[in-house]
Parts: C-alpha cells; sequence; structure tokens
C-alpha cells in the first residue's frame, strides 16, 4: 500500500465516495474518525462539568447529562473500535472486520436520532435562561450531532472494504515476541517454540509445506 493517501471526505454528511481506494486511504479515514471521535469525548466532557456547575439556570439539567453521559459512553465504544481496525486490517481483512463496521454504520442512525429527540427537547423551546443556549446547550448538541453524523459514511467505506476482504500483508513475524523477558543464566532468554510456530504459518502461507507428505513417505 501507498503512504500517499488523496481521497478526501465529502463535505456533505455521508457522501464520501470510496470508489477505487485502496486499503491505505480506507484505514487513513479510520484513523480521522478515531481522532476526532477522542476529540469529541474530550469536548464532551467539558460541557459535561459546565451543565453541573450551572445545573440551577437550566430547565432539565439531570436530563441534558444522561444524554451527554449515553452520546459519550457510545462514543468511546466506537474509539475503541476504530483502534482495533487500525491496527488488525492492515495485516488482514477478514469477515469480523466488515462485521463491526456494519454494526458501527447502523449504530450511526440510532446515535443521530438520539441527538434529535434532544433537539427537540433542549433546543426547539424557550430555555430557563436563554444565555446558556449558544455556549453550553447548542454546543452539546453540535458536539454530539456533528460526531454521529459523520460516522454516516462508515456504510460507504464498509461498501469498498469488502472487496479487499482475505487480503493480507505477508508480513506475520514479530520479532519482538520471540523475546521472553524471564531472566535465566544466560540473560535473556528465547522463546523457540513461538519462533517455530510463526515460522511454520509462515512456511505454510507461501506453499513451502506442500512436500512434507512425501518426505514422510520416503523415510527422510
Amino acid at each position: 500500500m501507498g503512504d500517499e493517501v488523496t481521497l478526501q471526505h465529502s463535505v456533505f454528511v455521508g457522501c464520501t465516495s470510496y470508489a477505487g481506494a485502496d486499503l491505505n486511504e480506507l484505514v487513513h479515514h479510520l484513523t480521522d474518525w478515531s481522532r476526532s471521535t477522542k476529540e469529541t469525548v474530550e469536548r464532551l466532557g467539558s460541557l459535561r462539568m459546565e451543565v453541573e456547575n450551572k445545573r440551577a439556570r437550566l430547565d432539565d439539567a439531570d436530563d441534558i447529562l444522561v444524554f451527554v453521559d449515553k452520546m459519550t459512553d457510545r462514543f468511546s465504544r466506537y474509539g475503541r473500535d476504530f483502534e482495533r481496525l487500525i491496527e488488525e486490517l492492515p495485516r488482514s481483512v477478514e469477515r469480523r472486520h466488515l462485521d463491526l463496521v456494519l454494526e458501527m454504520a447502523n449504530g450511526s442512525n440510532d446515535l443521530t436520532d438520539t441527538c434529535v429527540i434532544f433537539k427537540r427537547r433542549h433546543i426547539e423551546r424557550p430555555l430557563k435562561d436563554e444565555k446558556l443556549r449558544v455556549h453550553l446547550i447548542d454546543q452539546v448538541y453540535a458536539e454530539a450531532r456533528g460526531q454521529a453524523e459523520d460516522y454516516l459514511d462508515l456504510s460507504n467505506l464498509l461498501s469498498r472494504l469488502k472487496t479487499f476482504r482475505g487480503t493480507r500483508s505477508g508480513n506475520d513475524i514479530p520479532s519482538i515476541d520471540c523475546l521472553e523477558l524471564k531472566p535465566n543464566i544466560f540473560g535473556l532468554g528465547v522463546n523457540l517454540n513461538h519462533i517455530l510456530t510463526k515460522l511454520a504459518r509462515w512456511w505454510r502461507r507461501r506453499g513451502l509445506l506442500r512436500g512434507s507428505a512425501t518426505l514422510k513417505e520416503s523415510g527422510r
């Protein structure tokens, strides 16, 4: 995969086209989602504290806090899923990855619906203290709704990701795991079982073990 990424997100919600995108570009966009999700969780955390501090000036602070907590929890879960995809997809694209992205794409609609309900309850109405509208209530809504709508492109990414199912990088012999950080009389230990297992998998994928049956029959 190349290092240069030219594919940009569409300025329109859910309209990014991934036609012709390579796997590197897909992972790059997943990385963007991961970063923006973490930033949104942090901002919602700050807004939550402000809601707590100004609850006496709000109509239903508890309901606002429930909304913030729900969205923060869901975004945090998405963040962990993004990290998993970013780590695993460059090595191989498997059915479980497609199922995960589909689950996230479907969930984005629920998140958007939750934001719409919040808007009806707390924005499309007169507020107890209108001074808190722009810099607090609107901000809570904008952070949550913006992030939820950003996930709507996941269904588009999924369509392209399906074309890479079964793709493997071929580089799956990590060196760091071959060392056992346990003291012995010689110093640093080497896990030979781990090395042999990795080598066997590596040889098998390249067809270098095809002649093993013949060797056994010949008594070699």
